[in-house]
């Protein structure tokens, strides 16, 4: 299984989302969350 992280700061908030994909290449899971969610200012 691999982990792909992605962070975007070109839209306000800033976002990070993390997606789970199986050895076949699926997406499995993914969490998006805004940089306010995870307790920074905005």
């Amino acid at each position: 299984m691999q982990v792909k992280l992605v962070a975007d700061a070109t839209v306000s908030p800033a976002t990070r989302t993390a997606t789970w994909i199986n050895r076949e290449g699926r997406r499995i899971f993914e969490v998006r969350r805004t940089a306010t969610e995870l307790g920074h200012p905005a």
